[in-house]
């Protein structure tokens, strides 16, 4: 497969998915916007591991009602993550976490949900474009008025470029731009839809030193909501703060 090939096909899995899921939705849709910052932390505790941590919140930033239900302008979730990532070499990584998720906090509506994933992410590259391919695990309890609900599996797919946009690479002061879509698909019944939503998300990226990054962007999320293939569509602001340290490496 030559580059002239590579390339267009390789883009065009990105939006494959959005198409493909734009399909299923048949009646009603609910809109909403968010603001959506978060922060991740991580640190190398051997040449090929680190560790990461990472907390996002994410606001409704408009009050909104729909069949007689108030979605107010309030938090939807904070979350909080830590995780592990094992570096096989310069192509393959491996990673597992814990995730925790309070949604709705502090309100009659407010559960909580205990995450735990499994995920392993193909890179690969083409001239300056720094290509992202990643397949997830993940097992979910969710906790609703003191109640465990059953364990959920869910599988998640996550393709995507990373593109320099002053030179062949990003230096520091510098920025550079990213496009991701993901995919995610129920594996446990009952169920709304096997393949019950979709993120696409677009950064501007800015190198702040040779260990800090912000990402600043917009992201759509589509969700089918019920069996009715009713969708919920959230347009978010994200911006998040990657910063790298090595406080792990210097206790050895």
């Amino acid at each position: 497969m030559n580059f002239s090939f590579r390339m267009p096909f390789r883009l065009s899995l990105v939006f494959v998915f959005p198409f493909l899921f734009s399909l299923q939705g048949k009646t009603q849709t609910r809109y909403f916007t968010t603001i959506f910052p978060g922060i991740s932390v991580s640190s190398p505790f051997s040449d090929k591991s680190e560790l990461n941590l990472s907390s996002s919140a994410q606001y409704n930033t408009l009050a909104r009602e729909y069949d007689g239900t108030s979605y107010p302008a309030a938090f939807n979730y904070v979350d909080f993550q830590i995780g592990a990532v094992y570096k096989y070499n310069q192509h393959m990584h491996i990673a597992a976490a814990w995730y925790y998720r309070n949604t709705d906090p502090g309100r009659s509506s407010s559960f909580s949900e205990n995450r735990f994933w499994q995920q392993v992410t193909f890179i690969s590259r083409i001239g300056n474009l720094r290509f992202r391919n990643r397949l997830r695990m993940e097992e979910r309890l969710i906790t609703r008025n003191g109640r465990t609900e059953p364990l959920k599996w869910r599988l998640r797919y996550q393709t995507g470029f990373e593109i320099p946009l002053q030179g062949e690479k990003t230096d520091i002061k510098e920025f550079y731009a990213v496009l991701l879509n993901e995919a995610y698909f129920s594996l446990s019944k009952p169920r709304s839809a096997f393949y019950g939503e979709n993120w696409i998300s677009a950064f501007l990226g800015y190198r702040i030193s040779a260990k800090s990054r912000l990402e600043v962007g917009p992201a759509w999320q589509t969700q089918i909501r019920n069996t009715e293939k009713e969708k919920n569509n959230l347009i978010h602001l994200q911006a998040n703060l990657l910063i790298q340290t090595n406080f792990l490496k210097k206790n050895h």
